[in-house]
């Protein structure tokens, strides 16, 4: 048996299974380790999935393509991997996780619940059943340090970003697709990263 160590560029441990299993497969079918290697290696990924975007003082983790409560978990614990690792304040952005049917009330609050037992620093949440996140965030974190701040949509949430963002924060943003929180990406990168640059 060989060994073949392979450095993964990708961030959250879901993307290492995802590597491992591809590698599986792909060895199932035949293909030498060199090229599996160099796959896994060089894999890149799409717009708005899992893509690290270093704005100056600040880093974003833009995962808002869409939003299950899988993939939010997945998101969660990629960003506390990241921030942990660079000694930063995680910050996650959640909007509303759609489609869900009469359990989306419920899976928003135990999604609020996870963010909590996992100790983010700061949510902050969007829309309607994202409501839902914060309470569940400020029932579970009774005895802890973190914050959570709720906007009913996201026009309130780009007003109120440069009043809760700090320099160095480590920041997820995620939501399903409608709540297109690629604009909160650009808002950020326009307006707030200017103004670090001026406080510099």
């Amino acid at each position: 048996k060989k060994i073949i160590r392979i450095k993964m560029s990708l961030p959250g441990y879901h993307n290492l299974y995802n590597g491992c299993l591809a590698a599986a497969i792909c060895h199932h079918l035949g293909t030498g380790s060199g090229i599996i290697k160099q796959g896994i290696e060089n894999a890149k990924m799409e717009e708005h999935r899992m893509n690290l975007i270093r704005c100056r003082r600040v880093t974003i983790l833009d995962d808002c393509y869409n939003a299950s409560p899988v993939s939010v978990k997945s998101a969660i614990d990629a960003l506390l991997l990241i921030s942990g690792k660079n000694n930063r304040r995680p910050v996650a952005i959640l909007a509303d996780m759609l489609e869900l049917g009469r359990a989306a009330p419920d899976l928003h609050y135990e999604m609020g619940a996870y963010c909590a037992k996992k100790n983010i620093d700061v949510l902050i949440t969007s829309g309607k059943l994202a409501k839902n996140i914060c309470r569940g965030f400020e029932d579970e974190m009774k005895a802890g340090n973190g914050i959570c701040f709720h906007f009913d949509d996201r026009y309130d949430l780009e007003s109120g970003l440069k009043d809760i963002i700090k320099p160095e924060d480590i920041i997820l943003v995620k939501g399903s697709r409608a709540n297109k929180m690629e604009d909160i990406i650009s808002y950020f990168q326009k307006k707030i990263m200017k103004t670090y640059d001026s406080a510099q």
